[in-house]
Parts: structure tokens; C-alpha cells; sequence
């Protein structure tokens, strides 16, 4: 079963944004959450992450306690191209987020582009039929607890387990994604992806 983190993400990426906006700077780190407001007769805004004049991610979630020493960490809905099965080639105006598999873990330096984290902190791929997902961030001792909730069969009822990361890990990940993994561009933003560890 989806939180109502995914719901609330799956409302907003679905909406036509227009108008002015809301900032709401995550600190003095440079980052900020973004609600544009709406003309859609719902009146639900979207959610960007932007870095300085920059727009980052669409449909994203964080907060100031997921800032450390230059890096951010989020969470988003991630690209359906990701995983499409039939690898057809879809213009990055005409692509959706994978509502499946979304929100999953993002962190970023500076400008970025953003890497996809949570298949390495979960070390299980989300190219399989019983995908998890990010339910939640929260401070640790040393780091972050990211929340996740997956189907470990099918037919049966979501689990949720907690797994700890620190600050060092996230940046080495970074640094890994940068030399390892090539840019990928969406309709969400540009982005790099971290797998899971190979055994």
C-alpha cells in the first residue's frame, strides 16, 4: 500500500502549472522547494527543487535536515524511461514518472544533476514487479534513516524497514555516480542513476 507521500506526489505530476510561485529556501544552502501556483480548477501547486535560478528536480520532498556539508537529499518521483520495458524512445515532453517506483532516494551537490541512491542503499533492484519505495528521511547519528516499504511477494502486504547511511557513504556515492554513470535527461530533470552493488 502507498503513503500518502506517493499519492500527494502522483497528484502533483499530473497538473498543468502556471502562475507565480512559492519559495521556501532549505536553509542558506542554495536550495529551495518551489510551489508554483496552479489555474487548475483543483488547485493543488507542484513541487520543484531548484538550486539557486536553477530548477532541479519536479516533485520532490526534503527539508532543511537533509542538507549536510553541500549536499542535499531528497525524495522524488523518478522517470518511467528508467525501466521501460520495451525501451521505446519517448520525447522528454511526452514522458511520466513512474508511479510504480516512485519516490525513490535522490542526493545532490551543488547544481548537480541529482543521483538516484536508493538502488544502492537498498542494494535490490527496482527493475523487478515488487519495486520499493522512499517513505520517509529522517536525521540519524551520523547521517540520514531512510524509510522504505516494499512487497517482499506478491499478494502480500507491504513491510517497511529502515536503513541508516552517512553523510561520508552519500558523498562517496556522489563521487562514484560522477565518474561511473553518464547524465540521463527527463522531463523530471537531468539525473545520474547508482545501481546496486554487483555481488
Amino acid at each position: 500500500m502507498r503513503s500518502l507521500v506517493t499519492g500527494f506526489l502522483f497528484g502533483v505530476a499530473v497538473l498543468t502549472l502556471v502562475g507565480c510561485s512559492k519559495r521556501q529556501p532549505i536553509g542558506s544552502s542554495g536550495y529551495a522547494i518551489v510551489h508554483p501556483q496552479s489555474g487548475n480548477p483543483d488547485g493543488h501547486p507542484g513541487i520543484y527543487l531548484y538550486y539557486k535560478d536553477k530548477q532541479i528536480w519536479f516533485n520532490a520532498f526534503t527539508s532543511e535536515n537533509n542538507y549536510h556539508d553541500g549536499i542535499l537529499v531528497f525524495g522524488g518521483d523518478i522517470p518511467e524511461s528508467l525501466f521501460r520495458s520495451d525501451r521505446r524512445e519517448v520525447s522528454i515532453d511526452q514522458e511520466s514518472a513512474d508511479l510504480m517506483r516512485s519516490p525513490q532516494l535522490f542526493a545532490i551537490h551543488g547544481a548537480g544533476p541529482p543521483v538516484i541512491i536508493s538502488e544502492r542503499l537498498f542494494n535490490r533492484s527496482l527493475e523487478t514487479n515488487l519495486p520499493f519505495t522512499v517513505q520517509g528521511i529522517k536525521t540519524s547519528s551520523n547521517g540520514l534513516s531512510i524509510q522504505f516499504s516494499f512487497e517482499p511477494k506478491e499478494n502480500q502486504n507491504s513491510i517497511s524497514t529502515n536503513l541508516s547511511v552517512s553523510w561520508p557513504q552519500i558523498a562517496a556515492w556522489l563521487d562514484e555516480a560522477g565518474t561511473s554513470t553518464s547524465v540521463k535527461k527527463s522531463r523530471l530533470g537531468s539525473y545520474r542513476f547508482l545501481p546496486m552493488k554487483q555481488p
